[in-house]
């Protein structure tokens, strides 16, 4: 006679080991990211404006300009290293921890619902809440240990303790804003990637409300159609007023109670917002090229237009950029570390190629990702089983990546060049902007080609292309800040790419990162049929 299966209390503590075990490579991994921008801005913010003269023209100059005040919000108090550098970072920190809060409730969640998982979870005794309440959970612990790790940051910069603590406490309520919001987009959509897509445009779009509402003239009203306005609105180094918390976290605790209702009224793999169905005959997929691009070809639309986005931001910026430096180099000095040099403009360009490259590196694990999960979901065998052999089937997914790391570097240089020329009046610097993002192409090629490896040899271990990605951003762009050797920075690929447009484009250096990206292509075709593909 088998042994009953444990009730719900009792299977509560398995099921939180079970989930810290499955977000062990991704969320630690955020926090301390996260976490770690704080004291390097700080130290970048200390280096360029030390003085309070300084930080005082900081407030008149990039305090005052539009495009800053939409993207960090107005400069409250600049009299301190912990407030310059919470405006600096402050606000990105709340968006990005709200996100990351939201995608991993989903990961745990649906992710695991699209894996099959809850499914023998709910064949014993354990009813719909329970694996929804460990997603809460788990994401809710990431979101507190984020806000007290960059507590001790501000701490360490020296805030007073009532700042500190305002400001910690924006992060953890945005952050469950964020948990609510992925709990629910988790119960609404059909699939986890929807669930992923709409937390994530839900938050995005709420940064954009507040964003509109702090432009001199706009409507301030938006502030409050926006989570993140409300929390901003606590204002830890000016007016300190803690009650807008409380709005998130009544919000967040609303949010939380619909997700749970509706995990109670719907069927498991269901969803209210249903996926469209497809097509009954499967036009244009006539070979693994094709279903490539269809399985890829959505994700590569969305990172391009959102790459495309910041440039154009960017570069609507850049004829702006002498007036908001002043007399100061603070500025030239914060964009020289971050990889620019010589003209400030032209440094600019450089630095935003390079997180341009970046992004496109992000989407190539990303997708690296996907294609672990369409193995596991089984499609990938269900090809297999056709006339297509391994190779040719990995030729094809690495081609789509290529093109999408192409498409993402070339679209975000070409917003920016146009938006730089059309503001400025003058078409001739639109190839500055193309040239500093295309440069960047083999970088990130190199880092598609290491999650096509890892996928190759071991797909449950493609989540290791994030540690790449990460790594090359704290050694690449920040190593000089750190103050990390010329040889630890080096290791990141984006290193050895010139700036440009302030640098001639090095050729050997790229030839140099195109023969390691078809290496460890060359690698990964040969162990795709050195393992086994699972049923």
């Amino acid at each position: 006679m088998s042994a009953a299966a444990p009730p719900a209390p009792t299977a509560l503590r398995p099921l939180l080991v079970l989930a810290r075990r499955r977000e062990a490579r991704v969320g630690p991994v955020l926090v301390v990211v996260l976490a770690s921008l704080l004291p390097i801005t700080g130290a970048s913010i200390a280096g360029a404006y030390g003085t309070l003269e300084e930080r005082r023209a900081l407030a008149t100059g990039a305090g005052d300009n539009a495009a800053f005040r939409l993207l960090l919000g107005p400069l409250v108090d600049p009299g301190g290293v912990a407030s310059t550098t919470w405006w600096r970072i402050g606000l990105f920190l709340l968006a990005a921890v709200g996100v990351a809060a939201a995608l991993s409730v989903v990961r745990l969640s649906r992710g695991e619902e699209d894996a099959g998982r809850v499914e023998l979870v709910r064949a014993g005794a354990v009813g719909p809440l329970l694996p929804l309440a460990v997603a809460v959970l788990v994401a809710s612990a990431e979101v507190a240990a984020t806000a007290l790790l960059c507590a001790l940051g501000l701490l360490a910069l020296g805030a007073g303790v009532g700042d500190v603590a305002l400001a910690g406490g924006q992060l953890l309520a945005v952050g469950l804003v964020g948990v609510g919001t992925g709990a629910l987009a988790a119960q609404l959509a059909g699939t986890a990637r929807a669930a992923a897509a709409l937390a994530g445009g839900v938050l995005v779009g709420a940064y954009a409300l507040r964003g509109v509402a702090d432009v001199d003239g706009g409507p301030t009203a938006l502030r409050w159609a926006s989570p993140l306005g409300w929390a901003q609105d606590a204002e830890p180094f000016g007016a300190a007023r803690p009650w807008p918390l409380g709005l998130c976290l009544l919000l967040a605790a609303l949010l939380v109670a619909a997700a749970t209702r509706q995990a109670c009224r719907r069927d498991l793999g269901s969803g209210l917002l249903r996926p469209r169905p497809g097509p009954p005959q499967a036009r244009g997929l006539r070979g693994p090229l094709a279903l490539a691009w269809r399985t890829h070809g959505a994700a590569i639309v969305a990172w391009a237009g959102a790459a495309a986005a910041y440039g154009a931001l960017v570069g609507a910026l850049l004829p702006s950029v002498g007036e908001i430096a002043g007399d100061g180099n603070g500025v030239r000095r914060i964009v020289a570390d971050l990889g620019g040099a010589g003209a400030l403009e032209g440094g600019l360009q450089a630095v935003v190629g390079t997180f341009a490259g970046l992004a496109a590196a992000a989407w190539a694990v990303s997708a690296g990702g996907r294609l672990a999960g369409e193995e596991a979901a089984g499609r990938t065998e269900a090809v297999l089983a056709a006339a297509v052999g391994r190779r040719r089937l990995l030729v094809a997914d690495g081609a789509v990546l290529l093109a999408g790391t192409a498409a993402i570097c070339t679209l975000a240089g070409l917003a920016m060049g146009v938006t730089h020329g059309a503001v400025a009046g003058e078409l001739g610097v639109i190839g500055d902007g193309v040239g500093a993002a295309v440069v960047q192409i083999p970088a990130a090629a190199t880092l598609a080609a290491l999650a096509l490896l890892l996928y190759a040899v071991a797909p449950a271990r493609s989540g290791l292309g994030w540690v790449a990605v990460g790594l090359a951003f704290l050694v690449g762009q920040l190593g000089t800040l750190l103050g990390l050797p010329a040889a630890v920075r080096d290791l990141s690929p984006f290193t050895h790419v010139a700036a440009v447009p302030v640098e001639a484009v090095r050729v050997l250096p790229l030839l140099g990162l195109v023969a390691v990206a078809a290496a460890l292509t060359a690698v990964a075709l040969v162990a795709i049929d050195r393992r086994d593909v699972p049923s």
